[in-house]
């Protein structure tokens, strides 16, 4: 019988129970207390430690007390001390401490692993009328968690119970159980009625359920596709990497939504940097077939090998995958992608690109709202179009990908990547500044030009970076950066009115070596557009409202 999503739910239902712990006591909190959570909001822990240290007699305080050694704010995580503290604020009755100590003893995380006595802790907190306790026993039954004897009935009185008392993942549950007749006589209309309350709720666990329920068809409801892609579209929106992967997984197969392999490539990604081994399996393999990604099987060797590391087992599969892909690349390739993926970190939370970036134009001419602008090379840069978009396809959520229309290489930096050799890529990348459809009058340039530099201004008070402003025109605003304390590197961007567009131009890749030669081409381009695309002095500086 299939269960809650199988291996995957347990993972998800851990994810959750790290959740819960997180949240502070609902009990109200004494001044201490209070001046302690305001000096945790600005990251003051010594004051923290000392509001909460002040009231030993206080339950809540100590339980703070254990979250800072959970997290290590302000001093070494310690999962000893943590669950020492836990068992404190547990002896003066704070119930969440309570079932929190439950939960590690059943793990073993800071104190000898023992489920029997765990399960007996669940026991008397659910008498006690412990909600999260309920929720989390009937799980431990219904999935045998704890190597404790499976008992679905039990189980399906517990999440009644929990449903009763008005918990939304005691209902979600309880509701599963109903459709699949686990524990209870089957009545998949009452459960599907119920799993729609709480996902109408805007509970994101209801939500992923009855995608599921919607695409399988469980217990012999309606299959609807469309809808199940919808829910999933919903909760990817929000960074769940579940979601994200099972978003990308339709939209590569076309269930419930058109077949986009771009599309399900940015979900994909978003999934597997978050750390999704499917999603990292499945990234590899759209890697090395060339499915939504450029064909790249090092890429693909670097995304095996991190899904490799896990537990799952979608890792197996990435060992046997990566095997037979060894096979096919060099073995210096094989340590280049190694070492890259030995420096792989999830990043939670993150937020998939749904918008494509657009194609970059394959000539010296971009056009803008049906506006054609010319873009002429400086010397010794070039198009580079197919190697731009290539990367650009690779990581099609990196923060640091900016919609140009046209990037600009130095060839000779480009000649040093191709031969292996160190070295940044000096580019220049054209984009537009206003995405909508609007003549950029003289009036209202300099209206934008006054904006800009005043935002100029704050950076320089900050005195993280050095701006210099060139140029500031009725044609053009050019200004130069360089990164101070510590930062690294140069750029200059400009922003230029051509035919009443603006056009945006960032100077990247320079190192402060090569500041000089930026400071001469900067000012070379930016001067180059404005003569290529100005039929005249007048309209060169505004003096129409072209």
């Amino acid at each position: 019988m299939t269960m809650v999503r199988g291996t995957r739910s347990v993972r998800r239902v851990l994810v959750g129970v790290a959740a819960v712990l997180a949240v502070a006591a609902c009990a109200p909190a004494l001044a201490g207390v209070d001046e302690g959570l305001n000096a945790l909001a600005v990251k003051d822990f010594a004051r923290a430690r000392a509001e909460f240290e002040a009231l030993p007699n206080d339950a809540q305080a100590i339980y703070h007390l254990s979250r800072m050694a959970w997290h290590g704010y302000g001093e070494p995580a310690n999962p000893v001390r943590r669950f020492g503290l836990l068992q404190r604020a547990a002896a003066m009755g704070h119930a969440r401490a309570k079932f929190e100590v439950a939960w590690l003893t059943a793990l073993g995380a800071g104190t000898t692993a023992d489920p029997e006595a765990a399960v007996g802790m669940l026991e008397q907190a659910d008498a006690e009328g412990n909600i999260d306790a309920t929720v989390l026993l009937g799980r431990v039954y219904r999935f045998a968690w704890w190597k404790v004897p499976q008992d679905w009935p039990r189980s399906a009185v517990l999440l009644k119970k929990a449903s009763d008392e008005g918990s939304d993942l005691g209902s979600t549950l309880y509701a599963t159980s109903l459709i699949q007749g686990v524990g209870v006589p089957a009545d998949p209309p009452a459960g599907y009625q119920l799993l729609q309350k709480m996902a109408d709720k805007g509970f994101v666990e209801a939500q992923l359920e009855l995608a599921r329920v919607l695409s399988e068809g469980t217990g012999g409801l309606a299959k609807d596709l469309a809808a199940a892609y919808a829910l999933y579209l919903g909760v990817a929106r929000q960074g769940d990497p579940f979601a994200q992967y099972m978003t990308c997984m339709a939209l590569l197969d076309g269930r419930g939504v058109a077949r986009d392999v771009r599309a399900a490539s940015r979900w994909c990604d978003g999934a597997a940097r978050q750390g999704d081994a499917w999603a990292q399996l499945r990234l590899a393999e759209m890697f090395r077939s060339g499915t939504g990604m450029p064909r790249l099987p090092g890429q693909a060797y670097s995304w095996l090998t991190v899904a490799a590391s896990g537990k799952e087992s979608a890792s197996g599969i990435a060992r046997e995958r990566r095997a037979r892909l060894a096979q096919e690349i060099s073995q210096p390739e094989i340590e280049r992608q190694t070492k890259r993926a030995a420096g792989f970190r999830a990043e939670a939370g993150l937020r998939v690109r749904e918008a494509p970036l657009p194609d970059l134009a394959r000539g010296d001419r971009i056009t803008l709202d049906n506006v054609a602008i010319s873009i002429p090379a400086p010397q010794g840069y070039f198009n580079n179009w197919e190697f731009v978009e290539n990367f650009q396809r690779a990581g099609p959520n990196n923060p640091e990908l900016r919609p140009n229309l046209l990037v600009l290489t130095n060839r000779e930096d480009m000649d040093r990547f191709k031969l292996g050799l160190n070295g940044s890529l000096r580019s220049v990348e054209v984009g537009r500044h206003i995405e909508e459809d609007i003549n950029v009058t003289p009036g209202i340039f300099a209206d934008m030009r006054k904006s800009l530099v005043e935002a100029v201004e704050k950076t320089r008070a900050t005195g993280r970076m050095k701006v210099d402003v060139v140029r500031n025109d009725e044609a053009a605003l050019l200004l130069f950066r360089e990164a101070l304390n510590g930062g690294d590197g140069v750029d200059a961007r400009a922003w230029v009115r051509v035919n009443g567009r603006v056009v945006l131009v960032w100077f990247t890749g320079f190192t402060y070596e090569q500041l000089q030669d930026l400071r001469q081409l900067a000012p070379a381009t930016v001067k180059s557009i404005l003569a290529q695309n100005g039929p005249g002095l007048f309209n060169l500086f505004g003096s129409t409202g072209n």
